[in-house]
């Protein structure tokens, strides 16, 4: 069983909402971006950002999050915790019925580098299902495959360190030595600073980010009630 309750909840001012993990919608993220890879093995790192990108996209135009996942800020930038522990196959996070499920779709591969480091690869095992999803999030996967699918993982860690939800805790995380610190989705709706963010790929009007935000926020509101 697993020890950690975290794959329910989104993140929100200090409170875990009570609102259930997509696991089914993750797993399935994951198999989008394995698919369409140009290589067979998608580096998880790199696609626990491209889910980042499709859930910031997602929640800053439609106002909700595709995934539901509990949001960290890690060394590496923003990490969906739960979609990284389902790509890793970790077992003392997720229970065995998740990992059932994405073990069907998603085979894992662990790798080592020259150095030693261990790092995490995923490749897809089965068909995409789009049946899982709204219009609206397809359209964010196809933005987030668009712009970032072809980029090194480094240049997209050090892109998402740029964006608020990330850089809000730059000091805590490269001075102070944090390993992982919970993020407000809030933040999400925040637009980076010019001279951080050359283009934006995610710059909306910002009266449809207060729309979207206020939306979201009156859900939310809602679920605590």
């Amino acid at each position: 069983m697993a020890k950690n309750k975290r794959y329910h909840g989104i993140q929100m001012d200090g409170q875990t909402m009570n609102v259930p993990f997509h696991f089914r919608k993750t797993a399935q993220a994951l198999n989008f971006f394995a698919i369409h890879n140009s290589t067979s093995k998608l580096n998880v790192t790199k696609a626990i950002k491209l889910i980042w990108a499709a859930d910031r996209y997602h929640l800053r135009k439609f106002g909700s999050l595709i995934t539901h996942d509990f949001y960290l800020a890690m060394t590496r930038g923003p990490v969906g915790s739960n979609a990284k522990n389902i790509a890793e196959e970790d077992d003392d996070y997720i229970p065995a019925d998740i990992l059932n499920y994405s073990s069907q779709i998603l085979e894992h591969i662990i790798g080592h580098s020259k150095s030693g480091r261990v790092y995490h690869e995923i490749n897809s095992k089965s068909k995409f299902e789009n049946d899982f999803f709204m219009d609206s999030e397809l359209e964010a996967f196809e933005f987030s495959k668009n712009k970032f699918l072809k980029m090194e993982i480094g240049g997209l860690i050090n892109l998402s360190h740029e964006y608020p939800e990330w850089k809000i805790f730059k000091n805590e995380i490269e001075v102070m030595g944090e390993k992982s610190l919970p993020i407000n989705v809030l933040y999400f709706f925040d637009t980076p600073q010019p001279s951080d963010v050359k283009h934006d790929e995610f710059s909306l009007p910002e009266n449809i980010l207060n729309i979207n935000k206020n939306n979201f926020l009156h859900e939310m509101d809602l679920i605590k009630r």
